[in-house]
Formats: C-alpha cells, sequence, structure tokens
C-alpha cells in the first residue's frame, strides 16, 4: 500500500493528516516524510516497514 494511501486511510484525507502521522511517528522527520510521499514509497502493512517500490520482479 502506498505510503500516502496509508495516511488517507487512517487519519483522513483532510489537511493536517500528515501532522498527525508524525505526532504518532516521532523518529520520522517532516522532510523525510516528504522526500517519502514525492517518490512514491510504500508501507508493509504486517511490519510496517517503509519501502521504495522496485521496477524488479520475482520469481513465485
Amino acid at each position: 500500500m502506498y505510503l500516502i494511501d496509508f495516511i488517507e486511510a487512517r487519519y483522513g484525507s483532510k489537511r493536517g493528516n500528515k501532522k498527525k502521522f508524525l505526532e504518532d511517528n516521532p523518529d520520522i522527520l517532516a522532510p523525510e516524510l516528504s522526500r517519502w510521499l514525492k517518490n512514491g514509497y510504500k508501507v508493509n502493512l504486517a511490519s510496517g516497514e517503509i519501502y521504495k517500490p522496485a521496477s524488479k520482479k520475482v520469481n513465485l
């Protein structure tokens, strides 16, 4: 799931949703979050890990 989709699902799509996310995650800096959102990072819902999607595919 894209990070922005997670933020909007959990905190709503109204103004201030990113601020609420940052309040709940004090170890993440605002410029860092902005860069992640701009670059289309995703979040693993099982582990909470934030990662950059790759264009590589794996054999399943």
